[in-house]
């Protein structure tokens, strides 16, 4: 890649998914990227605990941002994977948690960055990566940043964050929602994780299993009415895997997430 092509990296906005989970700037770095967010009380899941669900647009911003350092002028960037693996529960007292983000690939293509998502003891939470490609075009919310509301009643939990209600199936159908869209108008990608694994959980609801991992596959934009279609793969005492297809009104698949659930029971527990 010609170095003559690059241009100082562009930041990703602050639009209405990130003021909506209250994400500070994303700074681009020397050689990374990082940004940081309050673990309030509205990143609750349905079993009253904080939720890794909640990381979703952190994580996506932070490492998109990181792959964009290199970003050839006149193009942006999407993501095609985006991975959460959570090595311990976020916290409860709205400490800031803060993802710093480092690319390990670059290329012509697009590239790979990786994540870490940090307490403020310095405590890892969650490992995050991402595939993203770059595409011709800086969208226009880039150059202008919409005007966004100023303080929000997140409520008490995800589901009112998102204003969703998600029934004990797990299937979830989400009408077009604009405050939920990324630069492209499309939903944000952190979004339909967050809302895939919001998905998986419910599906899982009376299970003692807790998200492990998050593996999530964009195939084409999701835009206008989406349905999220979750599947139980395999569902033991100490292990939960559910896969989670969402697909648009014509019945395209869009978006494929595999969550896969733990239990932090060892094999001697009752014993």
């Amino acid at each position: 890649m010609d170095d003559a092509a690059h241009r100082e990296p562009l930041s990703i906005p602050r639009g209405h998914p990130e003021n909506l989970f209250d994400i500070g700037p994303v700074l681009a770095e020397s050689r990374g990227a990082r940004a940081s967010m309050p673990a309030g009380p509205w990143l609750r899941g349905g079993d009253g605990r904080l939720s890794p669900a909640g990381l979703g647009v952190l994580l996506d911003d932070v490492l998109g941002q990181a792959v964009l350092i290199k970003r050839p002028a006149g193009l942006w960037s999407v993501t095609t994977e985006l991975n959460i693996d959570v090595a311990a529960p976020l916290p409860a007292d709205r400490q800031t948690v803060t993802a710093t983000a480092l690319p390990v690939l670059l290329d012509d293509a697009g590239g790979l960055a990786r994540a870490e998502v940090q307490d403020a003891a310095g405590r890892c939470l969650a490992v995050g990566t991402t595939w993203a490609r770059f595409v011709a075009g800086v969208p226009a919310e880039v150059l202008d940043p919409p005007r966004l509301a100023g303080d929000l009643d997140r409520g008490e939990c995800l589901s009112d964050l998102l204003q969703v209600r998600i029934p004990d199936s797990g299937l979830l159908e989400l009408p077009p929602r604009v405050d939920l869209g990324n630069p492209r108008g499309a939903v944000h990608g952190g979004v339909l994780l967050c809302l895939a694994v919001m998905s998986a959980e419910q599906a899982l609801h009376d299970s003692q299993l807790e998200v492990a991992s998050v593996r999530v596959v964009y195939l084409r934009p999701a835009a206008h009415e989406l349905k999220f279609v979750p599947v139980i793969v395999h569902r033991g005492r100490s292990l939960g895997v559910v896969r989670v297809d969402v697909e648009n009104a014509a019945g395209a698949l869009c978006t494929s997430a595999t969550v896969t659930a733990r239990s932090a029971a060892g094999p001697r527990a009752g014993t």
